[in-house]
């Protein structure tokens, strides 16, 4: 595994870094366990589903849309519908975009890492 990060800021290369061969084993160490724990975990979640979807089976079967146990609340939530307004339509009924950006609530979002495995990358550049 050769791993050259790139320090990017708005999708701009800023610079290429090359890893030292210590701290090349520790992240591929690392990076190996964090594989193996994330197959794992979604190994469980998808058992974990199945099970999920026999319990929903067996209260639907018999007629329960809430049941409460000593560890757990089971709840049918049954769908429903969503509204969203949508700024074009907005603007096509007459809507100026100073009035879209004056009724924009802006909100700040924490930073996070995320490790993404090659098969969780996005295919698409716009979503990557």
């Amino acid at each position: 595994m050769n791993i050259t990060p790139h320090l990017t800021l708005e999708d701009k290369p800023l610079a290429e870094l090359e890893l030292s061969p210590t701290i090349r084993r520790t992240l591929e160490a690392c990076l190996s366990t964090y594989a193996t724990l994330t197959a794992d975990a979604k190994l469980l979640q998808e058992q974990a589903d199945l099970e999920k979807s026999k319990i929903g089976k067996l209260l639907a079967d018999h007629g329960y849309d809430r049941v409460k146990t000593d560890e757990f609340s089971l709840t049918w939530v049954r769908g429903s519908t969503t509204s969203k307004l949508e700024p074009n339509k907005l603007i096509a009924q007459g809507v100026t975009l100073a009035q879209l950006d004056a009724a924009t609530v802006t909100k700040p979002r924490k930073d996070y890492f995320q490790i993404r495995g090659k098969s969780e990358r996005r295919s698409d550049p716009e979503n990557g």
